[in-house]
């Protein structure tokens, strides 16, 4: 087991995933001609750390100049830990995000603080 897995699985012990239960968004759904929509907003909250889009675990927006993907956790917490899991090939394509933490939906959320 590499310490890596053995940091993840201790965080996950001490801490509650508070998105499972939340409502999330994103600015656009990708549709694939031949899956259809398989990159919906909710997928990115499952609580499946798979990383490959086609089995179902994964939100996929189309290409656009500002993506972004949000989640409404339908109460107020204090905010610890984040886990972010990138999708299979694609590493990339995460270059440049930014994690929001906060209530205000002024410019699309992008005032919260990061």
């Amino acid at each position: 087991m590499k310490k890596a897995d053995v940091d993840s699985s201790s965080i996950q012990q001490k801490y509650k995933n508070l998105a499972l239960h939340g409502r999330p968004t994103m600015s656009s759904i990708h549709k694939d001609s031949d899956w259809g929509y398989l990159g919906m907003a909710v997928n990115g909250i499952d609580g499946n750390p798979d990383t490959d889009l086609y089995h179902g675990s994964c939100f996929h927006t189309n290409k656009e100049m500002s993506p972004w993907w949000r989640v409404d956790l339908l109460e107020s917490y204090t905010i610890h830990y984040i886990t972010v899991t990138n999708r299979d090939a694609y590493g990339s394509r995460i270059n440049g995000a930014e994690i929001l933490v906060g209530y205000s939906l002024t410019n699309n959320g992008n005032s919260n603080p990061r």
